[in-house]
């Protein structure tokens, strides 16, 4: 499944990290920056953060190829989303 259907199969799932028990008490976007912090080349996380919204500098295949679909759900569920113009992740700030 590529990045786009995935998010989109999900798409429900986001910001419903209330009924899961494993998020309920986290710091959310701590949780997410934790998750994609082993993919990040070249030292920095955040590309940029223009308005309301930041773009994540990992290559989103790879993080979708390599983190599991229920570990991609969580991260939905935290305000991770995905920028087809863009190609990057993306969360609100």
């Amino acid at each position: 499944m590529n990045v786009e259907e995935l998010f989109e199969k999900h798409e429900d799932e986001f910001l419903n990290y209330e009924g899961d028990p494993d998020l309920s008490n986290l710091v959310r976007d701590v949780y997410i920056f934790n998750k994609l912090e082993p993919f990040v080349k070249g030292g920095y996380l955040i590309g940029s953060a223009p308005y309301d919204e930041m773009y994540f500098t990992v290559n989103t295949r790879e993080v979708t190829n390599t983190l599991s679909e229920e570990e991609m759900i969580k991260l939905i569920r935290c305000d991770l989303r995905h920028s087809s113009d863009h190609e990057c992740f993306v969360m609100f700030i």
